[in-house]
């Protein structure tokens, strides 16, 4: 940092007329001002300041430095990641606690520089406030800070205090929100881990993919990108046992999509914790419709003709669909001469 090259205060000049004769009585001082600043009631600005005071004193009687007063208050001042403007500070506290053993106490709002948020019990309370608004409306504003603070408990506490300016704007909410690691942006979503790696999921994993590709997708017709078939099953190959036996079966994969749309649009900005990490967004605010439909590649959407069923469909609608006579409330299987002749749902645990 540039040198103080600032002129000479009144604090400074009586400092200066300060001699060896005086080394005794700022002893005294220095080991007063010690006690002080181990006092852990004391909040931390105050401590703080007893500890610069303490320090730029030891500094002024050690004989290894020989440093002026305006040098050891810089060297405490630069220690402490502060500039000149602090270090003169210092040297104002040490006068006034020499002259009348006035000390620099810290109250919140009247001295220059100094922050509501400064004060832990204050910051703790608007930290608490936060959450409750986010805990039940799961965001908030810079002028929800603003109307806590306006409240009446706040401004009884903040009276008791006696601090003078009792009241803060939307930017300076804006800037508290800063200074306690909330940022003003798009929401992140967390990952879910759902444990894909753990020795009976991979065990189920790779014997559902050998099912597949045994006893499945040899029953499948499969189509190409231009739609054509690309390979068709074997009718003889597979026939089925017990009640079923004499039937070929062919497997059609229906592949089910959703979307849910909501009655009011999700807000995906807002201000968020820096320190907190993201969280899977879980289903559901508020009401919604949900649109539902299943896909085959033989067919394509599956649907009902409006005039028999405008609105709904049963599980029994698609199996008949796909060629499953219903009788009942059991569905059965035609008894087609081939494969050819049309194709067939799975149905129960017929595999």
């Amino acid at each position: 940092m540039a040198p103080d090259r600032s002129p000479e205060s009144a604090a400074e000049r009586a400092l200066n007329r300060l001699h060896h004769q005086d080394f005794v009585a700022l002893r005294r001082a220095a080991a007063q001002l010690s006690v002080l600043s181990k006092d852990k009631k004391a909040d931390v600005v105050f401590r703080t300041r007893l500890v610069s005071m303490h320090g730029t004193l030891n500094i002024y009687l050690s004989s290894a430095f020989n440093y002026t007063w305006r040098q050891a208050s810089t060297l405490i001042a630069h220690s402490q990641g502060l500039g000149n403007h602090h270090a003169r500070r210092i040297r104002d506290w040490l006068h006034t606690f020499l002259s009348t053993q006035k000390l620099p106490v810290h109250i919140i709002g009247v001295n220059d520089g100094d922050s509501l948020l400064d004060d832990e019990d204050f910051a703790l309370a608007i930290k608490l406030h936060l959450q409750t608004v986010c805990a039940k409306n799961k965001h908030f504003r810079a002028q929800d800070i603003v109307d806590f603070v306006a409240s009446a408990e706040m401004q009884e506490r903040l009276e008791t205090a006696g601090i003078q300016k009792r009241s803060i704007s939307v930017r300076t909410a804006r800037h508290w929100l800063k200074r306690m690691d909330w940022r003003f942006g798009a929401r992140k979503n967390g990952m879910y881990v759902d444990g894909h790696e753990r020795e009976d999921v991979v065990a189920y994993r790779a014997a559902f993919v050998k099912r597949w590709m045994e006893e499945y997708e040899p029953r499948i017709i499969t189509y190409d990108n231009d739609g054509k078939e690309a390979t068709r099953p074997n009718g003889d190959a597979f026939k089925l046992t017990g009640k079923y036996i004499g039937q070929r079966l062919q497997l059609i994969p229906v592949t089910h999509d959703e979307s849910t749309f909501y009655k009011n649009d999700r807000r995906k900005v807002g201000w968020i914790n820096t320190l907190v990490k993201p969280t899977p967004e879980a289903k559901g605010e508020g009401d919604s419709i949900m649109v539902s439909d299943f896909l085959v590649a033989h067919w394509g959407r599956l649907r009902l003709d409006e005039c028999v069923m405008p609105s709904c469909f049963t599980f029994f609608d698609i199996l008949q669909l796909g060629g499953v006579e219903v009788s009942g409330s059991e569905p059965e299987y035609r008894r087609p001469d081939d494969i050819s002749a049309g194709p067939r749902l799975r149905i129960g645990n017929v595999l």
